[in-house]
């Protein structure tokens, strides 16, 4: 029986294996680009440092756009001078929402493969969405305009198709 050597503990092992039997390293699989980790040959994410192995993400053929809420709406329900903001990738959604007289704000990258779902709801003057998310926190747009809010849903329902 042919053998080769384990590279984590130099332990002899048959060459068909994929895990060594004495150190349990996986030696056989997708190689992670990042950290060299080897994977399970169907894994998607590298189990050490999650980085993408295979690329799965739904690409639409849709520019980069972005969209801004109404400055009197956040005024009046987030108590903000600044909107909130989102742009539209070919991969992703980034929702920027600044804080108090803008000296922070937090920028919330969703991955299309990562959205769940959606809600759309109309009010008299603005519109809201809030996108479900697989393994994140959701995230809630206030003061939409009501064509922007629209368009918006239009993207989400092609993103979650």
């Amino acid at each position: 029986m042919e053998e080769k050597l384990c590279f984590e503990c130099g332990g002899d092992i048959p060459v068909a294996a994929q895990v060594c039997r004495h150190c349990h390293t996986r030696i056989d699989g997708l190689q992670c680009p990042q950290c060299a980790n080897h994977n399970r040959p169907q894994a998607r994410l590298c189990g050490w440092c999650h980085t993408v192995l295979v690329d799965d993400t739904p690409t639409l053929d849709i520019e980069r756009r972005h969209y801004a809420a109404s400055v009197a709406g956040c005024l009046l329900i987030r108590l903000s001078f600044l909107p909130q903001t989102l742009t539209i990738e070919t991969d992703r959604l980034i929702i920027t929402t600044p804080a108090l007289f803008g000296l922070t704000r937090s920028n919330e990258v969703l991955r299309f493969e990562k959205i769940a779902g959606f809600s759309h709801r109309e009010g008299l003057v603005w519109d809201m969405i809030t996108i479900e998310s697989r393994g994140q926190s959701g995230a809630t747009l206030m003061a939409l305009g009501k064509d922007d809010a629209r368009e918006i849903a239009e993207l989400l329902r092609q993103i979650n198709a």
